[in-house]
């Protein structure tokens, strides 16, 4: 069925009125190495993460705040329990999640990579390549041991 030329002007105006008031923000992700996480990161360190709460902050948006209670300081000196933050969360009944921030659960096992954040506050270094989940002694995101993983992260940070 073809379209008239006044119904195909009506339909543009309106998908412009519709969309083009929109703002669109477009975020790409690029695979980097464990040598560029750790020149880019302050704080390296693995743990369980033992409590995670989410607020609006003043930009806006909704950040988390995970608590990690360390095992191992890989990098960086800290405290034996540790906030940091990310993108996305749940408050109330508004979930805005962030399709390339990590998604942290309570009483997982994990390495994070943080940096400061300009608030003052840790943050993860760069975005879901920042995290890595212990299961059954190896990390699921590169399939490697604890200990080889932690080995070569240390090498790395030495050469620094």
């Amino acid at each position: 069925m073809m379209l008239s030329w006044k119904k195909a002007i009506i339909l543009l105006l309106g998908t412009i009125i519709l969309f083009g008031t929109a703002t669109v923000s477009y975020s790409a992700m690029y695979p980097v190495s464990d040598r560029w996480m750790v020149a880019h990161s302050d704080v390296i360190v693995t743990g369980k993460i033992i409590s995670i709460t989410s607020n609006y902050e003043s930009d806006g948006l909704i950040w988390s705040y995970a608590t990690i209670r360390v095992a191992d300081r890989v990098m960086g000196i800290t405290p034996d329990e540790v906030i940091f933050k990310y993108q996305g969360g749940t408050v109330g009944e508004v979930t805005m999640g962030v399709s390339i921030s990590p998604k942290f659960e309570i009483g997982e096992e994990v390495l994070v990579f943080l940096k400061n954040a300009d608030d003052g506050m840790l943050e993860i270094t760069n975005w879901n390549l920042s995290k890595y989940t212990l299961v059954n002694g190896s990390f699921l995101e590169n399939g490697k041991t604890y200990r080889e993983y932690i080995d070569e992260l240390t090498e790395i940070i030495k050469a620094r």
